[in-house]
């Protein structure tokens, strides 16, 4: 805190002032909406309430607990929020998966979710370098250039048909029916799975 207070008020001018949250102060906003940041800015006071959140929380929980509990709540870019949908947005696979390279990227996101790619590239190259100085950097920023042309419109659903009935329990009404061609009575609500659907659709 020291130190940001130092640099915001005696800065050359030249250089990006920085804030003086740790990550268990973010992780106290994430949690608690009325301690995230506004655009207005911080007071004093909102900062020391931000503070002591984070100090019941470090009295709690484990600095893996709360880098973990961080990590799935932060957003890296656009809609993606948790490194679950950043790994499967910008690359199309678990976290487990990553190399390093993309984990340095989506690292590197957590500072500026929506830096420019060419940006978000070089500080995952320096990320990257300082873990194992042969890094390819050009790998790196085709890495970037691949994830940010991914389409995030998801696939179309093949769970329902334009009445919302899903294609598993059509067929097995007309099924039940037989030849006959009778009514059959169902306890799916036809608006409510549409609901339900549209509600998945949007998440994914």
């Amino acid at each position: 805190i020291g130190a940001a207070a130092w640099d915001n008020l005696f800065g050359d001018g030249k250089t990006r002032t920085r804030g003086a949250s740790t990550i268990t102060m973010q992780l106290a906003g994430l949690l608690d909406p009325k301690l995230a940041p506004r655009s207005s800015g911080r007071t004093w006071a909102s900062k020391w309430d931000q503070a002591l959140a984070a100090r019941e929380l470090e009295a709690g929980w484990s600095k893996r607990q709360i880098l973990e509990a961080y990590l799935n709540l932060a957003s890296y870019r656009g809609e993606l929020q948790g490194i679950g949908a950043a790994a499967r947005g910008l690359f199309g696979k678990a976290p487990s998966g990553l190399d390093a390279g993309e984990a340095s990227i989506l690292a590197s996101l957590l500072r500026a979710p929506t830096a420019p790619g060419r940006m978000v590239a070089r500080r995952a190259c320096a990320l990257a370098r300082e873990l194992d100085a042969h890094a390819d950097c050009a790998a790196i920023e085709w890495q970037v250039d691949a994830a940010f042309a991914r389409t995030a419109a998801p696939a179309s659903s093949p769970t329902s048909n334009a009445t919302g009935v899903p294609p598993q329990l059509a067929r097995r009404l007309a099924g039940a029916s037989g030849a006959s061609g009778a009514a059959v009575r169902s306890t799916l609500d036809a608006d409510l799975q549409r609901f339900a659907a549209a509600a998945l659709r949007r998440r994914l």
